[in-house]
């Protein structure tokens, strides 16, 4: 490569694919290569969610690489290539390694330091200078930043814009869900939902592809309020965390026919869901029915999901919940608060909880499906992972214990190495 314009736009393009990997893990989109020699010795994106660092912006994170690398902190034969114009911080990191030249994509309106907003490659008052190139790639690196923003905002509006309700479902009122777990996010667009809308709690930022996300299944007696000390003793340790309401179940809506469930049509949902929010790697927790279809997810989730685990909860006290009766549950006189204060005895902070989606028996329409009937299939020996837990109370156990066997499942079905 000679033609200066050509060598900018090839080493441009590995800074957007480190762009792309930002965008994928819910970061703004900014990619970072140094260059030096003809060789990449270096390359980053933005983690400032992910690391909960306000300076690990790509080209922070990509010169202390390289200065690890060159063992250095002077890098005065190196290139920095950026899809976006520097900031002031950056800029400053940027004298401070006494680099040879920048070059950058997109113009940064807000905060760009070299000649949008200041100008400081400029400013003959500093003791080092850095040759400035704009605009390489600017069009790609300009799009994909827009694409990201646009989807933020689409995000934020439907969180806040009402979202009709599907003549096929009931929904929970609000009052009806007083007092109990905070309430996470929405989502109607679904492809196989059929409009209706489904809840979900997140912990902490969706990452990038090679970590897991904990997608945890919650037991078909109970929805994700179930999941809450357990989703804040996983972040508390830096793990991400996602917990759906099933359609049916908790604070998404209810379908008014019991025969709108099966068991694929969750599984199918669940994946949408998660491939929705950009998550690609998971670990998949499920309990009392939850477990089946954590298994329902592997057998579907083939190029589009790579579930790195999948764990089988036991929780103490609750036996004997699910499945519930059919026929019983399936007439009109049955009622659930009275089924479930049977088995749950003295446990009324659960019992309150596991009812609340339920003002009545048509909002628990969900309860007389047989789609989740028959027990979990049992998984081949060194496939077979059990754990005896109560979620909500040995929730920070719990959590240590759930990573230990992620990774003792996991380097199980790791290919061997060469």
């Amino acid at each position: 490569m000679t033609d200066s314009n050509e060598v900018h736009n090839h080493w441009m393009a590995l800074a957007l694919e480190q762009a792309e990997l930002a965008a994928a893990a819910g970061e703004v989109p900014v990619g970072a290569v140094v260059v030096c020699a003809g060789q990449v010795i270096a390359k980053a994106h933005n983690q400032t969610v992910q690391l909960a660092d306000p300076t690990a912006h790509a080209e922070v994170l990509a010169l202390r690489m390289a200065a690890q690398v060159m063992g250095n902190h002077r890098l005065n034969e190196c290139i920095l290539y950026v899809t976006l114009e520097p900031c002031a911080m950056c800029s400053g990191a940027v004298f401070q390694a006494r680099l040879k030249a920048v070059v950058y994509g997109a113009q940064e309106p807000k905060t760009g330091a070299a000649g949008s907003v200041v100008d400081l490659f400029a400013n003959l008052q500093l003791n080092h200078h850095t040759a400035i190139t704009g605009g390489v790639m600017a069009g790609p690196a300009s799009a994909l930043l827009a694409h990201f923003f646009a989807r933020r905002r689409a995000a934020a509006a439907s969180q806040h814009a009402p979202q009709r309700l599907s003549d096929l479902a009931l929904r929970t009122p609000a009052r009806a869900l007083d007092g109990q777990a905070p309430e996470g996010a929405y989502t109607n667009s679904l492809p196989s939902a059929q409009g209706l809308r489904m809840h979900y709690v997140q912990q902490g930022a969706i990452p990038g592809p090679d970590h897991c996300v904990w997608v945890l299944l919650h037991p078909l007696w109970h929805w994700s309020a179930w999941w809450q000390p357990l989703l804040h003793a996983l972040g508390a340790q830096g793990d991400s965390a996602l917990a759906p309401d099933l359609i049916g179940w908790g604070r998404s809506d209810k379908p008014k026919r019991a025969d709108w469930h099966s068991e694929a049509g969750h599984a199918q949902l669940v994946l949408e869901l998660l491939q929705s929010l950009g998550v690609r790697r998971c670990v998949l927790v499920g309990q009392d029915g939850g477990d089946a279809l954590a298994q329902a997810i592997l057998a579907r989730s083939a190029a589009k999901l790579d579930v790195a685990a999948v764990l089988q909860l036991h929780c103490n006290g609750t036996d004997g919940i699910w499945p519930a009766p059919l026929k019983q549950a399936a007439q009109k006189t049955w009622r659930l608060d009275a089924y479930l204060r049977a088995h749950l005895h003295s446990d009324g902070v659960v019992w309150q909880q596991a009812t609340a989606p339920y003002p009545d028996a048509g909002h628990a329409r969900n309860w007389a499906s047989g789609c989740f009937a028959a027990p979990a299939p049992v998984l081949a020996e060194a496939n077979l992972y059990q754990l005896d837990a109560h979620a909500q109370r040995d929730a920070i156990k719990l959590a240590q214990q759930l990573r230990i066997m992620a990774q003792a499942w996991s380097a199980a079905h790791s290919p061997p190495q060469a």
